[in-house]
């Protein structure tokens, strides 16, 4: 029998924060496949519909991370064409779900803002810089915030449209964190199926761009009972004018 690490919510007397228990399960040979949507009407965005996968987790084997049991986990997201490709260690410490992995593979690869009423895009220049981010609080109450983790390195900077003229790019050197918000629980119809009682999370991105502070929501990700990551947005990496893209998980089997 495959052994299986989940994370489970006890009810604890007088402690109640939720009337359930989720469960996020880290077994190996566990594969993800996530398919494309548009938010707006909830049509595939690739003509090969479900069949389009562009976006992989793949829960490789067993590892050891400072004491810690853990999971090798293959990540593969693409979004535009910006591709990622990277194993991370997912492990669970008391109530918290964390990812450990470089900075590339858990951050946005882009994001666009508004500045003096124009559009701009930063762009963070990647090293091997590893970081431990905390991706689920699972005691955490609706509206509940958390530090994620947090980040250092250089931004690349242009006002949309210009990233390939010269002196219309500013290299600078910010840290930032990141935070989780418990939005509440939502049911999913995605394509894989229909799932109850998602908790949504809210990723905000707060950087400080040469003494200008910037905060925006970057991602969010919806979380389902005995399942894990189901559906998620990089809400950072489109635009007011863009149609929105949703991955939504199209299968999940055991290899």
């Amino acid at each position: 029998m495959v052994r299986i690490f989940v994370l489970i919510l006890l009810f604890l007397s007088c402690r109640y924060r939720y009337n359930f228990g989720i469960y996020v399960p880290l077994e190996t040979g566990l594969l993800y496949t996530y398919t494309s949507r548009y938010v707006d009407n909830g049509e595939y965005e690739s003509p090969s519909g479900k069949n389009y996968r562009p976006d992989t987790l793949f829960i490789i084997g067993d590892t050891n991370f400072n004491g810690i049991n853990a999971k090798k986990v293959y990540v593969r997201k693409q979004n535009a064409n910006f591709i990622s490709r990277d194993t991370s260690i997912y492990y669970i410490l008391g109530d918290t779900l964390f990812a450990g992995g470089k900075l590339s593979s858990l951050m946005v690869p882009f994001f666009k803002f508004n500045y003096a009423g124009a559009p701009y895009v930063g762009e963070p220049i990647y090293s091997d810089t590893f970081i431990t981010a905390k991706l689920l609080r699972i005691t955490a109450s609706v509206g509940e915030a958390w530090k994620v983790g947090d980040f250092s390195g250089n931004l690349k900077v242009y006002r949309d449209g210009f990233g390939d003229v010269p002196d219309s790019v500013r290299i600078y050197s910010v840290s930032g964190e990141f935070y989780g918000r418990l939005e509440g629980f939502e049911d999913l119809d995605l394509p894989y199926g229909k799932v109850e009682r998602c908790a949504l999370v809210i990723y905000d991105l707060k950087v400080i761009i040469s003494s200008i502070p910037i905060e925006i929501e970057a991602f969010r990700t919806w979380w389902c009972p005995n399942i894990g990551q189901s559906a998620y947005t990089m809400t950072a990496s489109q635009f007011r004018n863009e149609r929105k893209i949703r991955m939504e998980l199209a299968d999940l089997e055991l290899r």
